[in-house]
């Protein structure tokens, strides 16, 4: 599936997007940054995951992490 993610520019925010969905089992298979500025990047994640509840825990963690600030799946 792909998640749209916002997060501060910041120091370690990437990395920690990206631990948020190894530690919940989802391999990213394609990321595009696809808009940054001094304060946000924007990112199309492609991350292969077992069923549609598997993506929503992934998507739920990610919009935990104090260092996103938004995900959503994107559909279609």
């Amino acid at each position: 599936g792909r998640v749209h993610i916002s997060m501060p520019n910041e120091t370690g925010a990437l990395a920690n997007a990206c631990s948020v969905i190894a530690r919940h089992e989802g391999n990213i298979s394609n990321l595009k940054i696809t808009n940054r500025s001094t304060l946000v990047f924007e990112m199309l994640v492609d991350v292969e995951v077992r069923d549609a509840r598997h993506m929503m825990n992934i998507v739920t963690a990610l919009n935990a992490s104090p260092q996103v600030a938004n995900a959503d799946r994107v559909r279609g």
